[in-house]
């Protein structure tokens, strides 16, 4: 028995665990972390992305219609920002709220919605009558400005923007 406890040794403490290289588990957990962090800031930019995205194709349609200001007929300028006007106003208040005034209610609603204040009943009602007046031919004359519908452009650019995004947010109708 002398020989048997001869053969024992005695207890040591325990080596102390390193904290470094991590174990296989944290490495997937690390792993699954940074996926959810990657897939949260990517939805959270795509999102962002889709809400900008009709202001910036409104932004380009009146470019656009600004640079042909003086090549299209007064007509066809009016015609064509009444209706970006209407879209804009419905992509940023939704539908229910706006699709369904015209004339002058029309007008008003839009003062009463615009940020910069302008005054669309006084200077806009080139939107209501220009798109639905006779040919320039069979009236003889055309006593819309060019330089009128600049200004109803740059008050469409101002209107365009938003300028408290909470705002936005609560008018934007739910999907």
């Amino acid at each position: 028995m002398a020989d048997d406890l001869g053969a024992l040794r005695d207890i040591h403490g325990l080596d102390a665990l390193p904290w470094w290289p991590i174990a296989l588990g944290w490495w997937i957990l690390l792993g699954i972390g940074l996926l959810l962090l990657t897939a949260g800031i990517g939805l959270a930019w795509w999102i962002g992305w889709l809400r900008r995205d009709w202001r910036r194709d409104a932004r380009r349609h009146l470019r656009k219609l600004s640079a042909q200001v003086n090549q299209l007929s007064p007509k066809e300028v009016a015609s064509q920002l009444s209706g970006l006007m209407r879209r804009i106003a419905m992509a940023r208040h939704g539908r229910v709220a706006c699709a369904s005034i015209t004339g002058n209610a029309w007008l008003e609603w839009l003062g009463s919605q615009d940020p910069a204040g302008f005054s669309w009943p006084k200077h806009g009602r080139v939107l209501i009558e220009l798109p639905y007046a006779p040919p320039r031919d069979q009236v003889g004359r055309n006593d819309t400005d060019p330089d009128q519908l600049k200004v109803l452009l740059e008050a469409a650019f101002s209107w365009l923007e938003v300028k408290d995004l909470r705002s936005f947010v609560a008018d934007r109708p739910s999907v």
